[in-house]
């Protein structure tokens, strides 16, 4: 095992070291260590381009929503190839936007940066793992 250090701000250090607790972790070594899992997990996708699975998650503000719905539908008919579906749930002020997706990762991350792009999204949020062809 490595072993390495990692500087934290001091808040981020106590909002992991309560998540850690209230988790159940023996130690924030371990929360850390399940982190970044998740981020390999998570991240591989985007360089290594094969198949991909699961969603996409865009956050649109509510007050250019029409329009930016308006012009997500118009991506979602461009990549209709990899988009099993989509559903959007409106959160207040927001719009949140779910695409799901599979297919070639190169494809969805094409899509992902088409999405990134709308104005009127504020983030998207991938959750991509690996899939078999």
């Amino acid at each position: 095992m490595v072993k390495m250090g990692v500087s934290l701000p001091d808040d981020t250090f106590e909002r992991l070291a309560e998540l850690s607790s209230r988790l159940g972790y023996p130690s924030i070594s371990s929360a850390i260590r399940d982190a970044v899992e998740l981020f390999i997990a998570f991240r591989r996708w985007w360089l290594l381009g094969g198949p991909v699975a699961g969603t996409l998650q865009a956050l649109v503000v509510g007050s250019r929503a029409r329009r930016a719905l308006a012009r997500l539908s118009e991506v979602e008919e461009e990549y209709k190839d990899v988009i099993a579906g989509s559903l959007r749930l409106p959160l207040g002020e927001y719009v949140l936007y779910l695409l799901i997706v599979r297919g070639s990762g190169d494809r969805v991350k094409s899509l992902y940066n088409e999405v990134l792009r709308v104005q009127g999204v504020v983030a998207v949020q991938p959750s991509l793992l690996p899939v078999e062809a």
